[in-house]
């Protein structure tokens, strides 16, 4: 599969103008809502990105380390890992969720399906997490 171009040669570019963000994402909100009243299934990634032509959907956490009973380490709700799982089995893209770790600012990565081959656990509670431990994650470099 050929990478996609723009005439310039660049893929995408993203803005840092807060009013077109704000634009951006109140379009966004109601598109994910118009979906949700018809009941098409939908969730939003962070990053999509082609890499050696191979498209990676890319899911990113901002947060503090998971502390242990049973293991420390990090995840994502439980819904997510279910969405995700699900788009990868369906459209062969894989997933990698990438972990900035809060207080200490190192960056974790995997690929989702690896992550779930392995050990972890899932939190109790109204929003349940899925946690994988962190030596099952690779630094991103």
């Amino acid at each position: 599969m050929q990478e996609p171009k723009l005439k310039d040669g660049k893929f995408g570019v993203t803005k840092y103008n807060m009013g077109i963000q704000l634009e951006g994402i109140e379009g966004e909100q109601w598109l994910l809502n118009e979906f949700r009243r018809k009941e098409i299934k939908v969730f939003q990634p962070d990053a999509i990105s082609v890499e050696d032509g191979n498209w990676i959907l890319n899911e990113i956490k901002n947060q503090e380390v998971y502390d242990p009973p049973p293991f420390k380490g990090h995840g994502l709700p439980l819904w997510q890992v279910i969405a995700r799982i699900g788009f990868w089995r369906f459209t062969g893209i894989r997933i990698r969720l990438i972990i900035k770790e809060k207080g200490t600012n190192i960056v974790y990565w995997q690929w989702l399906d690896v992550l779930e081959e392995g050990k972890h656990y899932d939190t109790q509670g109204n929003k349940p997490r899925r946690i994988y431990p962190i030596e099952n994650y690779k630094l991103w470099i």
